[in-house]
């Protein structure tokens, strides 16, 4: 017996040390600060075992703690796991009513794990349509989240429940209701105010989504929150998902990075490319308007949305101006709307747009309007000297185009970029960049979920 426990501290102490020496070597590359869990295959796990189902959900819950002991060791930021479904209340009713109980007993068992818990202030969020829950369960999860909601250094989201399609049309009631009672006008609403109405508010995109069992489908699971997520499905049950398992996915994440990366930020140039057209829409009624308060007006409507622009832009840490010149995709056609597309790009002189910053050097200062960078930039963490403003700032780029004739801005193929990545149903590990200049169709190539 002692010689037998002797080897398992061994044993012990060398998984720690192997563990500790991977997790170092991952870290050095780019982690995921938000990682999803779609749970699937504790039913499967309990029928291959020959246990009760209730059994193989029990089994499931095991194993979130130790995924969420991965998660913290690796510093991940954010943690959602989607542990039921408004679609499972199809289920048999005895099956829900041990599910519900299950769910009750194992919220508050969270509160006894305070070495996990309480040794990472994890602050865990129950999330989801919480009134269809059993009073029981909601006491449950009330409890729960009032307890840790003084931690901060990791989010733990438990979906219950719970579909995007509902956190959505929630988010958009609540800014409804804001409107009504006159907190916003509804001309100021943005994605980033529904953003701040959804459930996992507080918490950064999904980077890396994975589902066990060998499914292949999101399941109505975070749809907004991914757009740009690496997707990972694994063939292997829920509980019987290892750290190795988990490893596989991060090396998937950390391959495909850079491409996910260039995916981001031509959705940034696309939507930079849509807000220019409509600074022209507004320079080209200021230009119709008397030379009175209307005039003015709408010039300074215009600066305002350019300095909104450029804090979007910046929002994710991403520099536009910096991280353009390493995506393919910004070959732009920059000549007048009359030129030929082969005529190569036009000169700074020849157009006032560009689609990395669109402006340049030797580009006039319009007359009355605020630099809107006056400042150093968070995200670029670089103090831009007067002559690199006009360069570096993709907001006053724009209203350098829209004050200029003709207006020159890059055509729509980087629109329906935009759009193409905002649905649901595209794989972000395989999409490919189509250039953005004239003389290349828009085809993109997809691989839907496998």
């Amino acid at each position: 017996m002692l010689f037998a426990s002797r080897v398992r501290n061994l044993a012990t102490r060398i998984w720690i040390t192997l563990t500790s020496c991977i997790i170092a070597i991952l870290q050095a590359g780019p982690v995921p600060k938000h990682i999803a869990f779609i749970m699937d295959g504790n039913r499967r796990f309990a029928k291959k075992q020959g246990l009760h189902s209730i059994s193989g959900h029990q089994h499931g819950y095991l194993k979130l703690l130790d995924a969420l002991q991965w998660c913290l060791d690796l510093g991940v930021q954010a943690i959602t796991v989607y542990a039921f479904s408004i679609d499972n209340f199809r289920r048999e009713s005895e099956e829900v009513h041990a599910l519900m109980m299950l769910a009750e007993e194992k919220l508050l068992d969270l509160l006894n794990h305070k070495d996990i818990i309480d040794a990472n202030e994890v602050q865990v969020r129950i999330i989801g349509d919480l009134n269809l829950l059993p009073a029981q369960v909601q006491l449950a999860a009330k409890r729960v989240m009032e307890a840790t909601s003084h931690h901060h250094r990791c989010k733990l989201n438990i979906c219950m429940a719970y579909t995007s399609r509902q956190e959505m049309a929630h988010a958009v009631h609540a800014v409804q209701s804001k409107i009504e009672d006159g907190s916003i006008a509804s001309q100021d609403v943005t994605v980033q105010t529904l953003e701040q109405e959804l459930y996992t508010k507080g918490c950064p995109a999904v980077d890396l989504l994975i589902r066990t069992s060998g499914e292949h489908r999101l399941s109505d699971f975070l749809l907004w929150q991914s757009r740009y997520a690496q997707l990972v499905f694994s063939d292997t049950l829920w509980p019987d998902y290892s750290f190795w398992n988990l490893l596989q996915a991060l090396v998937q994440y950390q391959r495909s990075y850079p491409e996910l990366q260039k995916l981001q930020t031509a959705s940034q140039l696309a939507t930079a490319s849509i807000i220019s057209h409509s600074l022209q829409d507004g320079f080209e009624s200021r230009q119709s308007s008397s030379q009175s308060d209307d005039g003015r007006k709408a010039q300074t409507s215009i600066v305002s949305a350019s300095v909104q622009l450029h804090e979007a832009v910046c929002s994710d840490e991403l520099c536009l101006s910096k991280q353009a010149a390493q995506v393919e995709a910004t070959e732009v056609d920059t000549s007048d709307s009359s030129a030929s597309s082969e005529s190569g790009p036009a000169s700074p002189n020849q157009s006032p747009a560009r689609l990395a910053g669109l402006s340049g050097p030797g580009q006039p200062h319009y007359e009355g309007l605020p630099h809107p960078h006056q400042q150093s930039c968070e995200a670029c963490n670089t103090a831009p000297s007067t002559g690199q403003q006009e360069q570096m700032n993709p907001a006053w780029g724009l209203v350098q185009a829209a004050s200029n004739n003709p207006i020159v801005v890059p055509n729509m193929h980087a629109s329906k970029l935009l759009v193409h990545t905002l649905h649901a149903d595209v794989d972000c590990r395989t999409t490919s960049l189509p250039s953005l200049s004239r003389r290349h169709a828009y085809t993109p190539q997809t691989d839907l979920y496998g």
